[in-house]
């Protein structure tokens, strides 16, 4: 799995995600950890054993990483695919199609 987020990588290769597990979701200090729903998916992955190995590389951003570049793409795709969905149902309720 490659990243550009320091935070992912640091939460695997640092055991910080087998921490927050044992501690119901929770940080060091005491606060919910953000996307925990996330989390807790990677979490079951990497100890069902499904596969041989899962290796996790920090990539620089914006640096021409094949990979990196691809899914900068894809989350900029759904963002502007949810905004019209959102203008999509404004409009609708402006205009009273709503039901």
């Amino acid at each position: 799995i490659f990243s550009e987020s320091a935070y992912v990588i640091n939460a695997i290769t640092k055991g910080w995600l087998f921490t927050w597990h044992a501690n119901d979701w929770k940080k060091s200090d005491g606060e919910l950890v953000k996307n925990s729903e996330m989390w807790a998916a990677l979490y079951i992955l990497l100890i069902s054993k499904c596969f041989d190995e899962i290796k996790f590389f920090k990539v620089k951003g914006h640096s021409g990483h094949h990979f990196n570049d691809m899914a900068d793409e894809l989350a900029k795709k759904a963002v502007l695919e949810a905004k019209k969905s959102s203008d999509d149902v404004q409009e609708r309720y402006d205009n009273g199609t709503c039901n």
